[in-house]
């Protein structure tokens, strides 16, 4: 398999995990023995880059570090305003403008994906609607290695 093609499948087994320790969380009421280091919603996740865009006054669903064997990721998940072109538009540029190298990307109507990489770190950016709540979600998770 391509490097490309590891890297996708890497960001979405540790996002899998992540949403496992989650659900396990609210279905004890207390946090699974884990890797994962839930962050205080107002903080951003260790290693997660400052300037990187959050949209303002935003509801944080999801923030964590997570580290294992080497790999740390660090995600940020926010409920946004904004509709999901306006999002993968701000994300897209974002990431040209800074030096990400875009390997991965998806637009579809209900669903948009970015993966790019930069020395040796991942970011993938997940955008997503509820089709119940019709609510709209950022997912942003850093990988470094």
């Amino acid at each position: 398999m391509s490097q490309k093609v590891w890297v996708i499948v890497l960001v979405l087994a540790v996002i899998a995990a992540a949403v496992f320790g989650v659900l396990e969380y609210r279905k004890r009421g207390s946090a699974p023995k884990s890797d994962i280091a839930y962050v205080e919603l107002e903080k951003l996740p260790e290693r997660f880059p400052a300037d990187f865009p959050i949209e303002e006054g935003t509801k944080i669903i999801s923030n964590y570090n997570y580290e294992k064997d080497g790999v740390f990721q660090s995600t940020r998940q926010f409920e946004s305003q904004k509709t999901l072109a306006e999002n993968y538009k701000i994300y897209k540029e974002y990431l040209n403008s800074n030096g990400w190298t875009i390997n991965s990307s998806m637009d579809l109507e209900t669903s948009k994906f970015l993966l790019a990489v930069k020395d040796g770190s991942t970011v993938s950016v997940n955008i997503s609607s509820n089709s119940s709540t019709k609510q709209n979600t950022v997912d942003i998770s850093f990988v470094f290695k």
